[in-house]
């Protein structure tokens, strides 16, 4: 029988900081009962994760699809990344720039979509299926995107014109209900108070004192 849902993970480097850690392991909490899968170059050392997250599973892949964000898009853009997760009906694509608000994966499973995404393509909710189908049959408009000469940072640009249209080939909410599932933390900052929070606000800055602050706060509330 498949899982409803698998959290995936991309490795990008050797190290990661001790806030994107937190972010994951938050994330792990806040939704138990999910697969956490780490993505990452072959040569990785993945004996700290397991000691981290226990129970966790790694998938390696060729390191060249970790050079930069748009090695990693090509790799996203395989047929062959879906046929691995063949055994899960969903994957939650969450970077660790990501902080999950609620617990509502199931809920965002069982509504009938094929994509869900926010427009900075931090986190995303893709069907296995539906995905591994338009990665096969649309490998001649993936090399285009792929060999454009802009500037590409994930494949959200080429999905988004997928599940938009008169006639979508995938199933995806509108804009307004594409809100509730992620926001970028920038937004919510910008207008506190005033809003219902998402399940995930995404485009979390290490660096950035306010971001700092902000997850200092929800500390003393909830410990991440």
């Amino acid at each position: 029988m498949r899982e409803l849902a698998a959290i995936v993970i991309p490795c990008f480097g050797a190290d990661r900081h001790m806030t994107e850690l937190a972010l994951i392991r938050h994330a792990w909490r806040e939704l138990p009962g999910f697969s956490l899968v780490f993505a990452g170059p072959d040569g990785m050392d993945e004996n700290g994760l397991k000691a981290a997250f226990p129970g966790c599973t790694v998938y390696k892949f060729d390191a060249s699809f970790f050079e930069d964000r748009k090695s990693y898009t090509s790799l996203t853009l395989k047929e062959d990344f879906y046929d691995i997760f063949g055994w899960s009906e969903f994957i939650l694509l969450f970077e660790p720039s990501t902080f999950i608000v609620k617990n509502q994966l199931h809920y965002w499973c069982k509504q009938g979509y094929d994509y869900i995404a926010g427009n900075d393509g931090c986190l995303s909710l893709r069907n296995v299926d539906r995905f591994r189908s338009h990665t096969k049959k649309n490998r001649r408009e993936i090399h285009r995107f792929l060999s454009g000469n802009g500037t590409i940072t994930s494949d959200h640009p080429f999905w988004e014109k997928k599940s938009k249209g008169i006639w979508p080939s995938l199933r995806s909410p509108t804009r307004i209900v594409s809100t509730y599932f992620s926001r970028p933390l920038a937004y919510h900052l910008a207008a506190p108070g005033h809003q219902e929070l998402p399940f995930a606000l995404t485009g979390i800055d290490i660096h950035s004192e306010a971001h700092s602050q902000w997850l200092k706060a929800r500390e003393q509330h909830k410990d991440i």
